[in-house]
């Protein structure tokens, strides 16, 4: 097993178990893909991490309606069903970048194991995800991380509307972007002569932009990164060792149901 994949994981296992002491308030702001719900599950389960909210892009991954069933699964899951969850607009600031019809209803199901998430249908915030984010930064007496894993269509939309709020985010972590590496757009979509770029950048390039340009503190996450941490059997086996516990549980089944992706080394932990 390579070493940076193995202590990675090693990571990621006592996140959902620890007990650590400073905490620190995030937003996540996703499109609710099958590594978004990986990524999801790791914050909701460490102590040390304080969710105040959760957007989900709807020019991403997923449509809207499934991404906010998921999300609420989630929380449920994760015994944090307190959590507000909004989501955004379905179309990019400009363009008309999008994924397939395949990939969507992918990310829809999460490939088929959203069916074991807790089901949760009345519980969505009656806020927008631009809404709600303002809101949740308006409110805090103290700066916030964003973890920003998908299109950066709704943090660009409250930089827009608002620009006094930039003080209140303390950091974005933003998952995108391919810096020295070939992009994946063709990877999934054979359809689109792109080699370079990479789709939470691409699916909304102005935005993007925006939030670059905002002067906001960032951490890049881009491919260059995320190629090095990929899923593969060893993972599978080892989470399958939790698949008795809640969370580890779905995680396994979330994983056996993506294992033709793992065995053909085609899954990384992208976001």
């Amino acid at each position: 097993m390579n070493i940076n994949k193995y202590f990675f994981f090693i990571i990621f296992l006592f996140s959902l178990f620890s007990n650590s002491y400073a905490t620190r308030s995030f937003i996540i702001d996703s499109d609710l893909g099958i590594d978004d719900a990986i990524a999801i599950l790791y914050l909701l389960n460490r102590q040390d991490i304080d969710v105040k909210a959760i957007t989900i892009a709807g020019d991403g991954v997923a449509h809207c309606k499934p991404a906010l069933r998921n999300a609420l699964g989630l929380v449920q899951l994760a015994q944090k069903a307190d959590i507000p969850i909004a989501c955004g607009r379905e179309r990019p600031l400009s363009g008309n970048h999008h994924f397939n019809k395949q990939i969507l209803q992918e990310s829809d199901t999460l490939a088929g194991a959203a069916k074991f998430l807790p089901q949760m249908d009345n519980n969505f915030s009656s806020l927008s995800a631009v809404d709600l984010l303002s809101k949740t930064l308006e409110k805090s007496s103290l700066p916030i991380d964003i973890l920003a894993i998908g299109p950066l269509t709704n943090i660009a939309e409250v930089i827009l509307k608002n620009h006094d709020l930039k003080k209140k985010i303390r950091m974005i972590y933003i998952m995108g972007g391919a810096v020295n590496v070939p992009g994946n757009i063709s990877l999934v979509d054979s359809t689109l002569n792109n080699h370079s770029a990479e789709w939470n950048m691409y699916l909304d390039p102005v935005a993007a932009d925006i939030v670059f340009r905002s002067n906001i503190p960032l951490t890049l996450v881009p491919l260059d990164v995320t190629n090095q941490v990929p899923v593969d059997e060893d993972i599978f086996q080892e989470l399958s060792k939790l698949s008795h516990l809640s969370t580890g549980g779905f995680l396994f089944q979330l994983m056996e149901y993506n294992f033709a992706e793992i065995r053909a080394h085609h899954w990384y932990f992208w976001d």
